[in-house]
């Protein structure tokens, strides 16, 4: 079968025997490659023949009933995409006029992919993991069509809860040995944290089936309590929480400068605070002995706050 710009069944084939070259192609596990050469002067027409064509098997699925057409438009719909594929093309031809034919021929192939890269998990310090909270973060790198499907890609996200603990169960059971020092360091980190026959483990796999503790930890990644950041050169000037900012801040600096008097007598105990505007919210830290810290934090207290990490 040939194509719309191209209609001649076998026409690329044709082609390229009339001007002396040849084509052919191989498929193995996970790639099929195609690859051609002709005479250099009908070079240009013939990577475009090879960009439009759209030849295929026709007799035999049809003696099998088979509907090649749908099968293959289902295909191109779900896995035709220019991040899938690679390109080479040699040529006399100078670097310039190649690039300029590459794409002029190609860059009308779909590109459906809307992501680059994905990480995700909990931080190491303390202020993002610790035994009051756990802060888990997820940072997708969008491609410019990613970056138009914003919200169906963070749907996505929210879907892949149980790849991510198959992963992690898989990690764990095949770790690479690691150091000495940093083995027993988590160990004396997990020993703070887990009850004694999760020393091993710490945080990455949970042995008892407890599906109500499950559940609730899913509960917990849950669009309604997830803080969705949207970074990307083509907001600028489009940011309508400016004003919410500048005000955030402002409120920090007030709350700061009414703290001064109450919070002045553990001043000079040498309890020591500080006030942030965090990226989640208000952060408030402190410092100072361990029996004199909830006196502090009654002071803080009396100015209420959204958000409220200690």
């Amino acid at each position: 079968m040939g194509s719309l710009k191209y209609p001649d069944e076998n026409g690329f084939d044709a082609f390229l025997k009339k001007h002396g070259g040849s084509d052919n192609a191989s498929t193995d596990c996970e790639r099929t490659v195609f690859q051609f050469d002709v005479q250099r002067k009908y070079f240009k027409e013939a990577l475009d023949r090879s960009a439009c064509n759209a030849d295929t098997l026709k007799h035999e699925p049809k003696m099998n009933n088979i509907d090649t057409y749908t099968r293959l438009r289902d295909f191109w719909q779900r896995h035709y995409s220019a991040h899938y594929m690679t390109l080479v093309v040699q040529s006399k031809e100078t670097l310039d006029t190649l690039e300029k034919w590459v794409k002029e021929i190609f860059s009308q192939i779909p590109n459906k992919f809307w992501a680059l890269a994905l990480y995700g998990g909990n931080g190491e310090t303390g202020f993002e993991q610790n035994s009051t909270y756990s802060i888990f973060s997820i940072s997708v790198t969008l491609t410019d069509e990613g970056y138009k499907h914003f919200y169906e890609v963070a749907h996505v996200v929210f879907q892949i809860w149980e790849e991510i603990q198959k992963i992690e169960a898989n990690e764990f059971h095949y770790q690479e040995q690691t150091d000495p020092v940093d083995y027993v360091e988590s160990l004396c980190e997990n020993m703070q944290l887990f009850q004694k026959e999760d020393f091993l483990t710490g945080d990455q796999l949970l042995f008892e089936y407890k599906p109500e503790i499950i559940a609730d930890a899913l509960n917990q990644l849950s669009p309604q309590k997830a803080n969705l950041v949207l970074l990307s050169a083509a907001n600028e000037g489009q940011c309508h929480l400016k004003e919410s900012i500048v005000l955030f801040d402002t409120f920090v600096s007030i709350l700061s400068h009414n703290l001064g008097e109450p919070a002045y007598e553990a001043d000079v105990a040498q309890l020591e605070y500080k006030l942030v505007a965090g990226e989640h919210g208000l952060v408030i830290r402190v410092k100072g002995f361990n029996h004199k810290l909830p006196t502090q934090d009654n002071a803080a207290n009396a100015f209420p706050c959204a958000y409220v990490y200690v």
